[in-house]
């Protein structure tokens, strides 16, 4: 707009200069000079015409400039929201990978453990068997003092 009314000013001093210029000349318009006048006034309806344009052309644009740093902050937020989300993945998949070494560690101990009640239950089968072989020896020797 502040173009608009530059080129304004700038035709009312052209105006009021030819008007001085005529009466110091002592000159009435001739034909010549309406026609040079319409010309002119054509020329500065292309002017305005064209101002008005570039004023259109200024606002889309003015108007797209805020759209897209409206775009921009949301998406600058949407980078700080994932940023925020991948630091609590990352804990959390540290956590669940210290639950998964525990997890570990208790199963090798478990089958620790369970070597060793196997190692015991095989050492209690061999005495079991002694026994056995030991009482059945003794019924033996009481059967044979008996007879």
């Amino acid at each position: 707009m502040e173009l608009k009314n530059i080129v304004e000013a700038c035709l009312n001093e052209v105006g009021q200069y030819l008007k001085l210029k005529a009466q110091l000349e002592g000159r009435t318009h001739t034909k010549d000079m309406l026609n040079k006048r319409t010309t002119l006034l054509d020329k500065l309806g292309e002017a305005w015409a064209s101002v008005e344009k570039v004023g259109a052309q200024f606002d889309e644009a003015t108007t797209t400039i805020a759209q897209v740093h409206k775009r921009r902050k949301l998406l600058e937020a949407d980078l700080e929201r994932a940023k925020a989300n991948e630091l609590e993945l990352q804990g959390k998949l540290t956590e669940i990978e210290a639950s998964l070494k525990k997890a570990r560690d208790d199963v090798s101990l478990l089958e620790g453990v369970v070597a060793e009640l196997e190692a015991g239950a095989q050492i209690m089968g061999e005495e079991t068997a002694q026994v056995e072989v030991a009482t059945k020896r003794a019924q033996e020797l009481l059967a044979a003092l008996d007879a």
